[in-house]
């Protein structure tokens, strides 16, 4: 049988790495509370809501400042089908019909016949 001397010794404990003030010591577990955040600076100019806008009434421009990342998205949608819908209209044209000419490209002859085919609307 074992005896208690041939037992292992416990570690020593360990050193805190943070001295503790002297209004807490290790059996109270509490930690006194954390001082209160600053308050924010104050701003510098109002907010962009408030200034009156140079071109729209100030009902359009409230709106405009509510939901500008929705018009903005709105705005680049339509551009981007407007500008884009007339290579669209071409490329799939010159997939399906075949615009051979030996004088000038296939691109050119294919704007060229739609638009004197259809005018601006084809």
């Amino acid at each position: 049988m074992a005896s208690v001397s041939d037992l292992p010794l416990p570690p020593p404990p360990l050193p805190s790495p943070v001295p503790l003030p002297p209004n807490l010591t290790p059996a109270a577990g509490v930690l006194p509370p954390r001082p209160p955040p600053p308050p924010p600076p104050p701003p510098s100019q109002p907010p962009p809501s408030s200034q009156p806008h140079p071109f729209l009434s100030p009902s359009l421009a409230h709106l405009a400042s509510r939901h500008s990342v929705t018009v903005a998205a709105t705005t680049a949608a339509i551009t981007c089908v407007i500008v884009g819908f007339p290579f669209d209209s071409v490329k799939t044209r010159m997939q399906v019909f075949p615009y051979p000419t030996p004088t000038s490209s296939p691109t050119l002859n294919c704007i060229r016949s739609t638009f004197v085919s259809e005018g601006i609307h084809g």
